[in-house]
């Protein structure tokens, strides 16, 4: 439950606070399981909510990705539904 990808971006939990609207530079590898399959993609995101977690020391980060062509969001989706790795939103659809 600490990790989700999905073609909108990234959530997790860390031990850190995020400032909201920080952006960060991601390479993300969108391959699958076979070494040959392996397509590096670098992209940037931004945080949009960083919120701590009930009764822990931890927070909950969204990223949104910004700068991800239709081809590599359809990428991101195979592999993150591969991996069960969809944020619940996406699940829905």
């Amino acid at each position: 439950e600490g990790f989700k990808m999905c073609p909108l971006g990234l959530q997790f939990v860390t031990s850190q606070r995020i400032r909201p609207f920080d952006l960060y530079e991601f390479s993300l590898d969108l391959g699958d399981a076979s070494p040959r399959s392996s397509i590096p993609t670098q992209c940037t995101g931004a945080v949009v909510k960083c919120r701590k977690q009930p009764g822990q020391d931890k927070y909950r980060v969204w990223i949104k990705f910004l700068d991800i062509p239709e081809d590599v969001r359809g990428r991101i989706e195979c592999v993150s539904k591969n991996g069960k790795h969809l944020c619940h939103y996406c699940e829905n659809f």
